[in-house]
């Protein structure tokens, strides 16, 4: 991946540096295992882009999949996946690798089942996104699950609020130094809608930091 996201990698490497190790086994907020249920129901394997620790996907092996694959710009995100994956006996049936979208190209079609995005999309520039996502129907199989997760989407008093930096239309700089790729649900599902057929939206309310993230339950469409 360009140049363009190295402080988003300083950011994540900075974050998952002072990451806990966590207990794969333990369930995660309601809303999210029920996704995390619908997505591994009757798979077999599952690619999560932008997969950090690994949290969503090693809770897919607890419903049966034989195997996952994660991939991270942040190396330390990687290495923290990878040590869990040690510690409980989860290597044979999992593999984390640090790079960015163009990783994927190196993936055959239809090789996975399913596929999880977990606010990935939204945090690239609008070039890469749609990469992302055409990338993504080339590797799942036809009708694939595909998990997708979106930041809330942020209006314009609490873009200047937060201190957001306009770089084209629709797409900022947070302070962080990451990218917000800032779409209203309409802008979402046409973009979401090129690629896949929409099955459910949910909402994940996230109280600690009063926040909601947008979830759609999609499915592959015919190559």
């Amino acid at each position: 991946m360009s140049n363009r996201y190295a402080d988003t990698i300083q950011f994540w490497n900075k974050t998952f540096g002072e990451y806990i190790l966590y207990n794969p086994t333990e369930k995660i907020m309601p809303e999210l295992e029920k996704a995390v249920a619908w997505l591994a129901a009757g798979q077999s394997s599952v690619l999560d882009f932008g997969a950090g620790s690994g949290r969503f996907l090693l809770r897919c092996l607890d419903y049966g999949v034989g195997f996952v694959k994660g991939i991270d710009i942040s190396e330390s995100a990687v290495r923290v996946a990878r040590q869990i994956a040690t510690n409980y006996q989860l290597s044979d049936k999992t593999e984390f690798i640090c790079g960015g979208i163009e990783e994927l190209a190196k993936i055959e079609p239809n090789t996975f089942d399913s596929c999880v995005l977990s606010n990935i999309v939204d945090n690239l520039a609008p070039d890469d996104a749609e990469k992302l996502l055409a990338e993504i129907r080339r590797i799942v199989h036809p009708k694939g699950r595909v998990l997708l997760k979106f930041n809330p989407y942020i209006e314009k008093e609490k873009r200047m609020e937060y201190g957001f930096v306009e770089l084209s239309a629709n797409f900022y700089r947070e302070t962080s130094g990451i990218f917000l790729y800032n779409l209203t649900n309409q802008q979402l599902e046409e973009m979401i809608s090129v690629h896949f057929q929409i099955e459910q939206y949910k909402t994940v309310y996230y109280q600690q930091h009063d926040l909601i993230n947008r979830l759609y339950y999609v499915l592959n469409k015919e190559k």
